[in-house]
């Protein structure tokens, strides 16, 4: 008798599976004020690769409104300036922006706090 056929079904689930948690995953990365944007994004930013290597197709411009999307009402002028500019960015461009509103936010508090 010939060998079985491999079964493939077991595989399929087990990427089916790792999909799933990495998009909870990245639907659970909601940013806290306070907390280092550069990680935020970084972190995000690996999930989607993972979902990249498991066959999924994400395409950037998708990958930056999630990141967008799951800013803090903080970062709410910002998410108005960039969506009022056509822009042709990557994630790690994003990422730049983000680290400098991040600093300008941080002197703006702390001016703030001084008087």
């Amino acid at each position: 008798l010939p060998p079985p056929p491999p079964v493939t079904l077991l595989k399929s689930c087990i990427f089916q599976v790792e999909k799933y948690e990495t998009t909870q995953a990245i639907l659970a990365c909601k940013h806290q004020d306070g907390k280092s944007i550069c990680a935020h994004v970084l972190k995000m930013k690996s999930h989607i690769e993972r979902l990249g290597m498991l066959g999924v197709v994400f395409p950037s411009e998708l990958a930056i409104d999630l990141v967008l999307v799951l800013l803090p009402e903080s970062y709410s002028q910002f998410i108005k300036d960039y969506c009022m500019r056509v822009h042709d960015v990557t994630l790690i461009d994003l990422t730049y922006m983000l680290i400098a509103i991040d600093v300008e936010m941080l002197k703006s508090t702390s001016q703030a706090n001084f008087f």
